[in-house]
């Protein structure tokens, strides 16, 4: 978390509950950019300036799936789609960033809000 211009901290947070239509993602990897860095030296992004979330560019598994969600499962690897979170997006100056343990994916939709990573490359692609 952003906290003041030049500083970051590590904060201990409730996980979060997971609706009908949600997803949870146990978060295994995040990108951090060079704006992310910038978001740092600003102090934050208004309108959460001194508290903001940093994370835009996540991957995980899939810890749990609402009952309405359909064509994801628990143990699918997925990344995620910053952009489409309903309350705002994801790290950028958003209220939830993936720089967590778990990131709840609001309203989650398969191609949509996420992507599932297929075990093995397609094709010729994969080992022999």
């Amino acid at each position: 978390m952003v906290t003041a211009p030049g500083q970051t901290r590590v904060l201990d947070v409730p996980d979060p509950t997971v609706g009908p239509e949600d997803v949870l993602v146990k978060m295994r990897a995040c990108g951090i950019c060079g704006s992310d860095a910038f978001y740092i030296s600003l102090g934050g992004l208004p309108p959460r300036q001194g508290r903001t979330p940093l994370g835009h560019e996540p991957a995980g598994e899939v810890a749990e799936v609402g009952s309405d969600v359909t064509g994801i499962s628990v143990g699918d690897h997925v990344v995620i789609n910053p952009m489409v979170a309903p309350s705002g997006m994801i790290g950028n100056g958003g209220a939830t960033g993936a720089l967590a343990d778990y990131l709840l994916i609001e309203d989650a939709v398969r191609g949509k809000s996420l992507k599932v990573v297929p075990d093995r490359p397609p094709g010729n692609l994969a080992p022999q």
